[in-house]
């Protein structure tokens, strides 16, 4: 009797089916941080937007109440400044009305991750997709932007032109940052394209290291194998 006064007519919270201007259309994947879902423009059902949805910290430090809040917000500004057509962009980055979520609508691409795609693609369009990889990232290091997270899951590869979009730079350091976040993020990256001296160590990426990631990736695709990073690391010590 107790327990249902207390729950009276509630329901477990679910996913957000509205935000601001977008209606979400179809669930894409997610974590622990954060929910994807493809969605469509209320007003111009043509129009469609990933919307990465995040949950806001339920108890803030009242010192810093929300700081992956402000990381994501300052990726957002830096991906605003800079427009490459293998960079996935980016339109908006809003709070919810409750203020218990927050928002970022990136540009929908129709394609597959480049793991995914690897075994498909003919020798000559692997290596174009790393000439459009190397050019994207150029230019994103030419604007002070360190991805500092590339692996084969967040490459895409469109499905009608064979073009590679470079994705999650929620996880990126870029020269106009405020604070570092590096300490915050040592248990999200993918570590298994990352250089020996930036395992477990996100403040140590470089230019160099997004570099040794890309050809980590394209070590895959070209052999079908993962470089070991492990056993890199252990010849080193051994060195």
């Amino acid at each position: 009797t107790i327990e249902n006064a207390i729950r009276g007519k509630s329901q477990p919270r679910s996913a957000l089916n509205y935000c601001r201007d977008w209606i979400s259309d179809e669930k894409l994947g997610g974590g622990d941080r954060f929910e994807e879902y493809r969605a469509k423009h209320k007003d111009i059902p043509a129009l469609f937007a990933r919307l990465r949805i995040y949950q806001a910290d339920p108890y803030p430090d009242p010192d810093d109440p929300d700081p992956e809040k402000q990381r994501i917000r300052t990726t957002f500004t830096a991906l605003r400044q800079i427009k490459h057509p293998n960079i996935q962009g980016v339109s908006e980055f809003f709070e919810t009305e409750d203020r218990d979520r927050f928002v970022l609508v990136l540009e929908d691409i129709e394609g597959r991750s480049l793991y995914q795609a690897a075994s498909l693609l003919s020798t000559t369009q692997k290596f174009d997709i790393l000439n459009q990889v190397l050019g994207a990232m150029e230019y994103a290091h030419q604007h002070g932007i360190i991805h500092r997270n590339l692996s084969a899951n967040c490459i895409l590869v469109t499905h009608n032109r064979g073009q590679a979009i470079i994705t999650g730079f929620e996880y990126a350091r870029n020269r106009d940052r405020t604070h570092t976040i590096a300490h915050e993020i040592i248990d999200s990256i993918d570590y298994s394209y990352q250089p020996p001296e930036c395992q477990q160590d996100p403040a140590s990426a470089s230019i160099a290291s997004d570099l040794f990631s890309i050809g980590a990736i394209f070590y895959y695709v070209f052999t079908g194998r993962k470089l070991l990073i492990d056993k890199l690391i252990s010849q080193g010590e051994s060195q």
